[in-house]
């Protein structure tokens, strides 16, 4: 953790003495050299940056937004501390649409009628998402009685054969009435309503086929409508996104995971190599019918399963092993089964190595993640400035601005710190 520590300083102090020698090259470059950076010059800046594989394409609209973002006192022109809170916009994604729908445009006269105005409100105060969570608490409990009925092996009435495809295009009719309020773009802007598009659909494809299979020719697929009818499921699931904590838990997991990767390679090397090895050394060894494991706990359990007969059950049980800490029951059926005298004490040396050292350290390393982005966590993109004076100027031209992290918003917190400590050192 120390070696980690001092690796991110010393990542993030040439970092800032790279983003501070961009800055003065940049500003050279200008008509005036007054240690401010023009529009103009950052518009050439982004586009030569976006030559850079490692940096996603900068069209001259998100230039414009990520400009408006550093200029905290919107003076036309960023500042050498601005500058530097650039790293931390290139982490979010920009882009903007058009929030209205083409109706609007196309028919004025329906747009503006009483109806269209009454349930466009109610679309914009999320009244209409209240009463589809309705609709679909009806639509849980019928698949739950349908579930009974299926496990049960009870004929199932008309009414529920055909309740079905009511829900199904109930869906449809959802998304086309919320697309006569918001243009194709902006509802496609969010991840929650690719879900519900998709999922949709889904659902009317999975009744079409719970239908056919019903009939005599497709009597063969029936036991896999069930399965089908779990996506009706799913958004049940959409709504805990409305939950802080659901928000917090699912962002944390990916930055674990984004943070973490380094460490987590190291694990998965550690468990490749033993698995690769008792693949080698035990393959087609532990099998139901060897008389070598009757009396063996192995067989008593009925762990068959867990074997070394290819990598991927070997590879299972290394992670089993992890969850579990040490199993005695593999390196006892090992033994026995084995004419390699002494082998089973693999397990041994992956308990202390794979388990006591690398994956001990995996969890502390996550739990350290974890504490800091829990600390962290209320720093959000609302924060960054004038981010919220720059959504209302979109919103007055009708447009609607968006955006989302793509990278670690901890790097630049770093970058921040040694930047302070830069300048800190000049002052002295």
């Amino acid at each position: 953790m120390q070696y980690q520590e001092k690796n991110d300083k010393t990542w993030a102090r040439e970092k800032v003495k790279g983003i501070l020698r961009a800055f003065r090259e940049l500003c050279s470059s200008q008509e005036k050299d007054d240690g401010e950076l023009e529009k103009d010059v950052f518009h050439k800046f982004t586009r030569e940056l976006s030559r850079s594989p490692i940096i996603k394409d900068i069209s001259e609209d998100t230039a414009d937004i990520m400009f408006a973002t550093v200029d905290e006192n919107g003076g036309g022109s960023v500042s050498k501390k601005e500058f530097v809170s650039i790293c931390g916009v290139l982490e979010y994604e920009f882009w903007t649409t058009r929030r209205d729908s083409c109706l609007k445009r196309c028919s004025p006269l329906i747009w503006d009628s009483d109806a269209a105005v009454w349930f466009r409100q109610r679309v914009y105060d999320e009244d209409f998402s209240t009463f589809m969570n309705y609709v679909l608490m009806v639509n849980l409990m019928l698949v739950i009685v349908e579930t009974i009925y299926d496990l049960q092996k009870w004929p199932q009435t008309a009414f529920m054969e055909n309740v079905e495809f009511f829900f199904s295009f109930v869906y449809v009719t959802e998304i086309f009435l919320v697309m006569t309020v918001y243009s194709f773009s902006y509802y496609w802007s969010f991840q929650s309503n690719q879900f519900d598009f998709a999922t949709t659909w889904l659902l009317l494809l999975s009744s079409y086929l719970d239908a056919v299979a019903s009939s005599s020719k497709g009597g063969g697929i029936k036991r896999y409508m069930n399965i089908l009818r779990l996506l009706r499921l799913l958004r049940i699931v959409k709504q805990l996104k409305r939950l802080e904590k659901v928000q917090f838990m699912v962002a944390t997991i990916s930055s674990i995971i984004s943070s973490s990767k380094d460490i987590l390679c190291l694990l998965g090397v550690v468990i490749y190599f033993y698995a690769s090895l008792s693949v080698q050394l035990w393959g087609g060894v532990l099998y139901e019918s060897n008389p070598k494991l009757l009396e063996s706990e192995y067989h008593e359990k009925r762990l068959y399963v867990l074997n070394f007969n290819d990598f991927l059950m070997s590879f299972g049980v290394y992670v089993v092993t992890l969850l579990c800490e040490y199993i005695a029951v593999f390196p006892q059926a090992v033994s026995l089964a084995s004419d390699i005298p002494g082998s089973w004490l693999i397990f041994v040396v992956f308990y202390l190595s794979g388990v006591a050292i690398v994956f001990e350290l995996v969890k502390a390393f996550t739990i350290e993640v974890f504490l800091d982005l829990k600390e962290n966590y209320t720093q959000n993109a609302e924060e960054l400035p004038t981010l919220k004076e720059l959504k209302n100027s979109l919103a007055e031209q009708g447009q609607a601005l968006h955006y989302r992290v793509v990278g670690d918003l901890n790097a630049q917190k770093k970058v921040e710190e040694a930047y302070k400590e830069v300048e800190e050192s000049k002052s002295k």
